[in-house]
């Protein structure tokens, strides 16, 4: 692990405008345990990074980080330990952003309002909406508090990365693909919600994600259907579209390690997939929240805006997106490490 991405933050300026950046960091370090059919994660050891607050000596400018105490109170310090953070021997499994209009149109204040996730088809009889997952996810609400009117994003000394060497490890005594291992990270999501919008960016490659398709969840080799048709899983707007053909015979698919591939059944009437209108995740690639410390400025949209003195509540996800092509059962045992430095962009 890599205690040595923190920098020395000074105030940034260009010829037009005075640009500062103050900095807010935490640490986490995952270790997942993944079964071959179910893709389940744990996750331990888990630390917070210090320097939370930055003050520079020319300018009277900090950004302040704060979580709620036992008591239900927001407390701002310098340095955090684990037990404070509230992280304990959590697990993660897949589950989906799927549906987020559901939560998000919720009729109820931001100041409590959470994101929510889609438990796996596997616990659900319905080929459309599962139910909330009540767990197998990452979720810590902070607070931000500038001394003035800044723009948040993420410092790009933020990153998600395999931990090569403990992926190697397991890799070299369990007899796993390396490279499986280390590809983790681009099933990886983190969010940030605000009062002023919900953001998800994708640490790893960014390729487009659709919330439905074809499932293989019986593992028999071939796409699942019901009454001679093949079922379409996920967030679909409007009517599955069908093709007027089906397939006189096939064989299973042998050797798949993903729900996603397998061949389609004979006599079964197959899905168009290509015509049927299904969710796109609203993503962003990882570099698009992020903010360049020695550059200062940025064309990138902020997580939001902070005003001066004043306190702004942001609940930070991490999760797995069950519906990323990544997401393979072929991950038994993968690790992997995040660091999360907010950045405030003051324009003074």
């Amino acid at each position: 692990m890599n205690n040595n991405k923190r920098k020395i933050f000074k105030p940034l300026s260009t010829k037009k405008k005075l640009l500062f950046v103050a900095t807010a960091a935490f640490l986490f370090s995952f270790s997942c345990s993944v079964t071959a059919t179910a893709a389940w994660y744990s996750i331990n050891d888990m630390f917070a990074v210090n320097h939370l607050n930055i003050n520079f000596t020319t300018m009277d400018i900090s950004l302040r980080l704060g979580i709620r105490d036992n008591n239900g109170d927001i407390v701002f310090k310098d340095e955090y330990d684990e037990e404070e953070l509230g992280f304990g021997d959590e697990e993660l499994d897949e589950v989906s952003g799927m549906y987020a209009e559901d939560w998000l149109n919720e009729d109820i204040s931001s100041d409590i309002k959470v994101p929510k996730f889609r438990q796996p088809y596997r616990f659900s009889s319905n080929h459309r909406k599962t139910d909330y997952a009540e767990g197998g996810y990452v979720q810590k609400e902070f607070f931000l508090l500038s001394s003035q009117d800044c723009s948040l994003y993420l410092s790009d000394e933020s990153y998600f990365a395999p931990n090569l060497d403990l992926n190697h490890e397991v890799a070299v005594n369990e007899g796993l693909n390396e490279d499986e291992l280390n590809n983790v990270v681009n099933a990886t999501r983190i969010s940030f919600y605000s009062e002023d919008k919900y953001v998800i960016a994708n640490p790893g490659i960014m390729e487009e994600t659709y919330y439905g398709g074809l499932l293989d969840l019986h593992a028999d080799g071939y796409y699942d259907y019901e009454d001679d048709k093949e079922i379409i899983y996920g967030q679909v707007e409007g009517d599955v579209k069908y093709k007027d053909e089906v397939l006189p015979s096939s064989l299973p698919y042998e050797d798949s390690n993903s729900v996603f591939v397998a061949n389609h059944k004979d006599n079964i009437q197959l899905a168009d997939v290509e015509n049927t209108n299904i969710k796109k995740e609203d993503a962003v690639a990882f570099d698009k929240v992020t903010i360049n410390l020695d550059e200062g400025n940025t064309t990138n949209e902020p997580l939001c805006i902070l005003h001066k003195d004043e306190v702004k509540r942001v609940v930070v996800s991490i999760y797995l997106e069950g519906w990323d092509l990544d997401m393979i059962d072929s991950i038994q045992k993968s690790s992997f490490d995040v660091l999360i430095v907010f950045a405030g962009l003051y324009n003074i």
